[in-house]
């Protein structure tokens, strides 16, 4: 009876915090099973899996519990049992199959296993392991994965299709031009992903996109610094550097070009974005702010934009927009990096987002990996006794993780619209392709429910789903909320 009483103040209370809230059975696992972690995936516009991550106290082995959920009905799928610790790198999906990517280390090497899910019989298959070195970025997309990896001596990426293709490409580095080799030395790539709304982007000195077969790499590359004043105020000259693949043969063609060296007028800071084959660049100082606009096939530049007040009547202003005079010296200063994304709207315009972030800030393509290290953390941190004083020693790469999760996001952006020859147009409150969530509004609202721990979530393009453990009902749930 308490029980019930306590589930029904439970929903209750999820009602109000998450409306048009679907609860479903409660999932309950042997008692021999100790849960580690959970992850939540979307399928489709309907469909998301979700997995509970288990080590089996009795047999020392590790047990995968799956779940499809169609938002009405759980469906159990097969369970994977296995030796090896499993971490979710990807997932896809293709005529009633989901393919998930789990990483894995073994003798102290890395290596990815795929799983094929049959959504209709419930059933797994286990596809043979590959190496896992030199990792930097996965591209995931609705029907295929791509991994890229790069070392001293070579690029090469895995591209994983549906169930059944698969393709190998690589570069070779050549001894007389280092040209390319320098572009991905010592960093790793990350991934920006552009099938939803991107409202910062990554602030990585080396970004990745992936458009119509192609990837584009882009570097934000310091040449020359100037030090003004007792105060040694950095100034640099910095320029953008592009590589692009083409997708076709097993040997890749790289194509380099070169963007934005600054003569004149050096700026504080670049950054970039790269929307339908064309680089928009972001150069800001103390006092003043250009957007440039390049096609990267032929390295030309075709328009260019002063951010100052003859914009004024044509932007759109967030919340805690100052103008674009204090926008600038914001920006400029060395607690936050400068960010440009550009958006596409249902019209066929683009939306110019142009915006700071701090220093801290981590773009995180995978949402469901960045809330999984947000959740795990967060258990972390609840457990401590603060009796132990904080601030000495390096803080680990977690805790780095950790507090960009927590930054406050105040919206100091401001935004315009282009058309697709880069002139900016009047000001129009137009609809996204892709909507704007503010997941972290989600993540707030579950933490206020205590009971929970183990939550995973995904979103849709209309709802958003996570499963959660409830601490006193001893179960899973699952639960859905239109957003």
């Amino acid at each position: 009876m308490k029980s019930t009483i306590f589930l029904f103040a439970t929903l209750c209370f999820v009602s109000t915090a998450f409306a048009n809230t679907i609860f479903k059975d409660l999932i309950k696992l042997p008692k021999e099973n100790k849960v580690e972690s959970t992850f939540s995936g979307n399928i489709s516009e309907q469909n998301t899996f979700h997995l509970i991550f288990t080590k089996n106290k009795k047999t020392k082995n590790y047990e995968l519990f799956s779940y499809f959920f169609n938002g009405e009905n759980i469906e159990k799928l097969a369970v994977i049992k296995g030796k090896e610790k499993y971490n979710v790198v990807s997932f896809h999906t293709t005529d009633g199959f989901l393919s998930v990517f789990f990483s894995f280390k073994k003798n102290k090497k890395s290596g990815i296993r795929r799983f094929d899910y049959n959504l209709l019989t419930k059933e797994i298959t286990r596809a043979k392991a590959f190496d896992h070195k030199d990792y930097d970025d996965v591209i995931r997309r609705k029907s295929k994965s791509i991994f890229i990896y790069s070392n001293k001596k070579r690029f090469y990426i895995r591209e994983f299709i549906g169930m059944n293709q698969y393709k190998e490409y690589f570069y070779e580095y050549e001894k007389k031009d280092k040209t390319v080799s320098d572009f991905f030395k010592s960093n790793s790539a990350n991934y920006v992903k552009d099938d939803e709304f991107v409202a910062n982007g990554s602030t990585s000195v080396l970004k990745v996109y992936y458009e119509d077969n192609h990837l584009f790499f882009t570097k934000n590359k310091p040449e020359n610094k100037l030090y003004i004043g007792p105060v040694s105020l950095n100034l640099e000259k910095g320029k953008i550097e592009t590589v692009s693949f083409l997708l076709e043969e097993e040997k890749l063609t790289p194509k380099y070009a070169v963007f934005s060296k600054n003569n004149k007028n050096p700026f504080k800071k670049i950054t970039s974005y790269v929307y339908k084959k064309k680089l928009f660049e972001l150069k800001i100082s103390r006092k003043k702010g250009q957007v440039l606009i390049y096609n990267i096939a032929d390295k030309t530049k075709f328009h260019s934009i002063n951010l100052d007040a003859s914009l004024s009547n044509k932007i759109i202003e967030s919340e805690k927009f100052e103008g674009i005079e204090t926008f600038l010296k914001q920006a400029a200063r060395n607690r936050y990096k400068p960010t440009i994304t550009v958006n596409e709207m249902k019209d066929g315009t683009a939306r110019v987002r142009v915006d700071y972030v701090d220093i801290v800030y981590a773009y995180h393509n995978n949402w469901w990996w960045h809330h999984q290290q947000f959740m795990l953390h967060q258990q972390q941190f609840n457990q401590m006794q603060f009796s132990v004083p904080t601030g000495f020693g390096p803080a680990s790469p977690n805790d780095f993780y950790f507090t960009s999760m927590m930054l406050k996001k105040e919206k100091h952006f401001f935004e315009f619209l282009v058309d697709e020859n880069g002139f900016v147009l009047p000001k129009r409150i137009l609809e996204p392709i892709y909507q704007e969530i503010d997941k972290s509004n989600y993540i707030d609202k579950l933490e206020k429910i205590k009971d929970y721990k183990f939550e995973s979530s995904c979103f849709l393009t209309n709802s958003y789903r996570f499963i959660a453990y409830s601490k006193k009902e001893k179960g899973f749930i699952i639960y859905s909320s239109a957003l």
